[in-house]
C-alpha cells in the first residue's frame, strides 16, 4: 500500500511539473561558465552573499539614506529582515527604485520567503542542531553545518534556477501551459532597444526546450498508461 502511495506522489510530482515551461533569458556581466556548487549549503551561501551584495548596490545606486549594514546580516532571517525593512522605509518616504532594481528586489524577497517554508520541513533542519533551519543558520559556517537532507531533486532544481538567475536582468521571459497559452515578457529597456542575436537565441532555447518539454510529456503519459493497463 506504501508503494503504491509513493508511485501515486511520484507521478503526481511529474505530471506538476510537465504542467508549464519557462524559459529565461538573461544578460550578465563578467560571464562564466561556473556550475553551481555541488553542496547545498554552500550554494545557499553563495546566493545568499549575492543577494547582500545587490542590496548594497541597490541603495548605493537609488541614493536612499537608508542604513544597511552587511556584515549584520548572516541569515536568510536577517535578509528578509532587512529586505521588508526597505520596503517600509521607501513606502514611507514615498520613493521608488529603478524598475529593474526592484524586479530583482522582489524576486529576493520572493526566495527569502521560500526559505523561510523550507525551514519548517525536516529535511531543511540543520543535522547537528534541529532547533536550527536553513532560514536561521549562520550561512558564513557552511562548511560546518549540514541539512538533515536529503533534498528532494524538485526542490535542489529550484534552488539551483534560483543561483542560475542571481540577481541578473531577465530580458526576455516565455511561459508556456500544456494547455497551449502563452506569455511573452519583455523587459521594457530592452524592448525598446532590442538585439536580434539575443532575440534568436531566446526563440533557439524555446524551441529546443519545447521539443525537451514535449518528449517529457510523452513519457509521463506512457509510463501512467502503463501503470493504469496492469492495475486493468
Amino acid at each position: 500500500m506504501a508503494s503504491d502511495s509513493n508511485k501515486k506522489n511520484a507521478i503526481v510530482s511529474i505530471l506538476e511539473d510537465l504542467t508549464h515551461l519557462q524559459i529565461d533569458t538573461i544578460i550578465k556581466k563578467g560571464m562564466t561558465a561556473a556550475d553551481p556548487p555541488e553542496r547545498t549549503e554552500e550554494l545557499l551561501f553563495r546566493l545568499h552573499a549575492r543577494y547582500v551584495c545587490k542590496m548594497k548596490d541597490i541603495i548605493a545606486e537609488n541614493d536612499f539614506d537608508y542604513s544597511f549594514k552587511a556584515a549584520q546580516c548572516i541569515t536568510f532571517s536577517d535578509l528578509l529582515f532587512q529586505l521588508k525593512s526597505l520596503q517600509l522605509f521607501m513606502d514611507d518616504n514615498n520613493l521608488r527604485m529603478e524598475n529593474t532594481d526592484y524586479m530583482v528586489f522582489l524576486r529576493m524577497i520572493a526566495f527569502c520567503h521560500s526559505i523561510e517554508s523550507l525551514g519548517r520541513r525536516d529535511e531543511f533542519k540543520i543535522k547537528e542542531d534541529p532547533q536550527i533551519s536553513v532560514f536561521t543558520v549562520l550561512l558564513i559556517n557552511y562548511e560546518e553545518f549540514t541539512l538533515k537532507g536529503p533534498v528532494a531533486t524538485k526542490e535542489l532544481s529550484k534552488l539551483k534556477r534560483s543561483f542560475d538567475l542571481g540577481v541578473e536582468k531577465i530580458v526576455m521571459q516565455t511561459r508556456i501551459g500544456i494547455d497551449g497559452d502563452i506569455v511573452s515578457r519583455i523587459e521594457e529597456d530592452f524592448a525598446n532597444k532590442p538585439r536580434q542575436l539575443i532575440i534568436d537565441i531566446h526563440d533557439k532555447h524555446t524551441k529546443l526546450s519545447m521539443d525537451y518539454w514535449n518528449s517529457l510529456v510523452n513519457t509521463a503519459v506512457n509510463i501512467v498508461g502503463e501503470i493504469f493497463s496492469r492495475k486493468n
